[in-house]
């Protein structure tokens, strides 16, 4: 497997892994608050609701659940893009360090963008968006030239 292939593959790896902790963290939120998005939610079990709490430590502060449902948000829209046209990179052309440089770049940028987001930090949080937003676009000029 090449480098390209093997850094595509970790940064994807842990995207995804940015993903779970989220709707973890959603679902301790939702479990600690008591907010829920559906009417049935609320008929939980009271045994049900006392595992999750244990399961996901659901005790001491929680995180801002629309800070929680942004980054999802905004992954779900931005993050599946950036991954097609890397992995038609990797496929089609003729890959560089530089091509390793710009994914790990990415993945960075994804990150601050969360951490950012949850934090309610302007502007580092559009510094950081707007550099993930270049790196996808660097990779899709690429990609068609």
């Amino acid at each position: 497997m090449s480098d390209y292939n093997s850094t595509l593959g970790k940064a994807a790896g842990l995207l995804g892994l940015k993903m779970c902790v989220c709707h973890l963290l959603t679902v301790r939120t939702r479990v600690m608050t008591s907010v829920y998005k559906r009417k049935e939610d609320t008929t939980i079990h009271p045994a049900i609701g006392t595992m999750f709490k244990v399961l996901l430590c659901g005790y001491g502060p929680s995180v801002e659940i629309n800070g929680l449902l942004g980054v999802v948000s905004n992954s779900v829209e931005n993050e599946p893009f950036w991954f097609a046209i890397f992995l038609m990179i990797g496929l089609t052309k003729q890959t560089t360090q530089n091509h390793i440089k710009l994914i790990w770049g990415y993945v960075l940028c994804r990150y601050l963008h969360a951490l950012t987001y949850l934090l309610g930090v302007q502007p580092y949080r559009a510094f950081s968006f707007v550099g993930g937003l270049a790196m996808t676009l660097v990779g899709a000029v690429e990609l068609i030239r």
